[in-house]
């Protein structure tokens, strides 16, 4: 008895403040307000820069291969902004894990092409840490397939060792530069690899 005289006096209480607080003008419950609990709102996280890293990386919105549908993507990839002292054991590293079949460039052209070859503004203004080759040193690897590959490329903006001296970069704590990623279309990866290849390192 005692237990539900108490119950139905919290009730009666319950109901007195509801009709004292159905008077007063209604406020909107706040979307952070979810069933009498508030969800605690967390801004997104930055992305600390890396000190270690030089995040420059040429322009390649431009590049008619960015138009190619992912079904025609081959099973090579062009790199772009390599640093000046890069080797193909740099590469292979980078691609760790993915088992990279055969690095190869292109025969040299000193000149851009359009639809083809990156922006790269060698401003000393831009932001650049690290020395970069220029947009005509053409390098490609070849993954075992064009899977392999579409998933080299989400290492798109990842760090890149190489050699390091006062001309390739002049800040100690420098050891790596972010490096750009395109696709290659399946009739443009045939071409180069039967007329214009030069072998780099296989694996």
């Amino acid at each position: 008895m005692q237990i539900l005289f108490l119950v139905r006096r919290k009730e009666k209480k319950k109901l007195s403040v509801s009709s004292e607080v159905g008077d007063l003008p209604s406020k909107k419950v706040p979307s952070t307000v979810s069933k009498g609990k508030k969800k605690i709102l967390t801004k997104p996280k930055r992305k600390r820069k890396d000190p270690t890293v030089d995040d420059w990386m040429p322009d390649l919105d431009h590049l008619s291969m960015n138009a190619v549908s992912k079904d025609d993507h081959s099973n090579i990839l062009r790199l772009h902004g390599l640093p000046s002292g890069v080797k193909p054991e740099h590469i292979s590293k980078f691609f760790h894990g993915l088992s990279p079949s055969l690095i190869f460039v292109l025969p040299s052209l000193p000149s851009v092409i359009k639809d083809w070859d990156a922006k790269q503004d060698f401003d000393t203004n831009n932001g650049m840490a690290v020395k970069r080759h220029s947009s005509d040193f053409r390098v490609f690897v070849k993954f075992q397939s064009a899977p392999v590959a579409n998933a080299a490329m989400e290492r798109m903006g990842e760090p890149m060792g190489f050699d390091k001296d006062s001309n390739v970069c002049s800040k100690s704590e420098i050891t790596g530069a972010a490096i750009a990623l395109s696709s290659v279309p399946k009739h443009v990866a045939n071409f180069l690899q039967k007329h214009m290849a030069i072998h780099a390192r296989k694996g």
